[in-house]
């Protein structure tokens, strides 16, 4: 169900308590340089560098948002395999195992890609830098790898970033996908601060859904394939990659092997706990 929550609610006896002790956050600090004047590079040489820069960090975040969608695409294709087929709709400690996976794989990977420390390489961190420095990327260094028929498009390509009859990116249209990120990564963020990587007592907010998550990983996708065309000059009709080979084989054999010298009737599947009943077919999804 997409709107289902990710995880199951606390008794009222843990939820009980005036104070908040959620674990926070601090929120992201101001951009310097978005609501003022930044130097400056004057330097050609240090613009060069500084670009370079910039598509080395994409190429990162790129490859990072590219697994993202695959992995959510298998885990979509394996739960729609499991909901047509009432043969698999049963009580199964896998499922709830397959789930956790997943939603500590994405929402640990959405937090990577939305990290604000210094330290770090981020998709937050890269629209900062290009926020306080929209002339790196110029109208001439971005048309210039237009050769030949793609000529017709440069210019139109580049007013997707830049106000037309501007040199420059223009800094307010990177700020607001910036705050789009925050905006969508924001429940999914205190999700994992505080039941993931923290485990909290008490909870103060509500868990996201199953379709929060997958607006927060859309929203990257989108973004991802702007950003794209701005440093690749490419555009992408889909993230996801096709799988090039039959990656559903191991569906379509049976796992377990019947011997004569064993009931299988009796035997419990592997992962199956028939002393404590495991999650329904319904909370996989």
């Amino acid at each position: 169900m997409r709107g289902s929550k990710l995880t199951n609610r606390r008794s009222s006896s843990e939820n009980a308590g005036s104070k908040d002790y959620t674990f926070r956050v601090s929120s992201p600090p101001p951009v310097k340089g978005s609501n003022s004047s930044f130097p400056a590079i004057l330097s050609a040489r240090a613009r060069a560098n500084k670009y370079r820069q910039w598509k080395r960090q994409f190429k990162i975040i790129e490859k990072q948002i590219t697994e993202l969608a695959l992995r959510c695409f298998i885990y979509r294709e394996v739960t729609k395999l499991i909901q047509t087929n009432p043969r698999l709709q049963v009580r199964s400690a896998f499922y709830d195992w397959m789930r956790t996976v997943y939603l500590t794989d994405m929402t640990v990977s959405i937090r990577r890609l939305v990290d604000w420390d210094k330290r770090t390489i981020s998709f937050i961190r890269l629209l900062e830098d290009m926020i306080r420095h929209p002339e790196v990327i110029s109208r001439r260094r971005f048309t210039h790898p237009y050769k030949n028929f793609m000529k017709q498009f440069d210019h139109r390509d580049y007013e997707r970033f830049a106000k037309p009859g501007q040199n420059i990116l223009d800094k307010n249209l990177i700020v607001s996908h910036r705050k789009t990120i925050l905006r969508s990564q924001k429940k999914i963020r205190h999700f994992l601060n505080n039941h993931i990587a923290h485990l909290n007592k008490y909870r103060r907010k509500p868990f996201p859904t199953y379709a929060e998550l997958e607006m927060c990983l859309d929203t990257l996708e989108l973004l991802m394939k702007k950003y794209a065309l701005l440093f690749e000059q490419v555009a992408l009709a889909q993230v996801a990659p096709v799988i090039q080979y039959d990656w559903m084989a191991p569906f379509r054999v049976a796992w377990l092997q019947r011997k004569a010298t064993q009931d299988s009737d009796t035997s419990p599947l592997p992962g199956q706990d028939k002393s404590s009943p495991s999650a329904p077919m319904s909370g996989v999804y």
